[in-house]
């Protein structure tokens, strides 16, 4: 009895933890969905999207600096624990992005709301280009 209750406690600690990656990434069916529809489109590039910018750039002000530090937090976030979503995020135009990192600090933080607005976003733009 003495050695079944000196593993129960790693055990225990393995099992939570196996949950808890599973709670984070399974926590909406829908956004599931969404997932694996962005992971087999075709349409999606897997290469990184480069932007254009000018030689010379003035210096950041501080709400530049706050706007960076917003974005690298969520697409860090949004890297770690959906990266097909990363891409079609990435897909997404300066504007768009701006208004999914609001939505995701607007709600506290709330990586499914603001997924959700990603994914709407993502679609209306490519049903757009279809229809061209």
């Amino acid at each position: 009895m003495h050695i079944t209750s000196k593993f129960i406690l790693p055990i225990s600690l393995i099992l939570l933890f196996i949950c808890t990656g599973t709670a984070i990434s399974a926590d909406d069916p829908y956004l599931q969905a969404l997932e694996a529809e962005a992971e087999d489109s075709n349409n999606i590039n897997k290469t990184p999207v480069t932007h254009h910018t000018e030689t010379s750039q003035p210096l950041p002000d501080a709400d530049s600096l706050q706007i960076a530090e917003r974005q690298k937090e969520f697409t860090a976030r949004l890297s770690k624990e959906l990266p097909a979503t990363t891409r079609a995020y990435n897909k997404l135009s300066i504007e768009n992005k701006v208004k999914v990192i609001d939505s995701y600090f607007n709600s506290d933080r709330n990586m499914t709301m603001a997924t959700r607005l990603l994914f709407n976003l993502y679609f209306k733009t490519k049903h757009l280009s279809n229809e061209e």
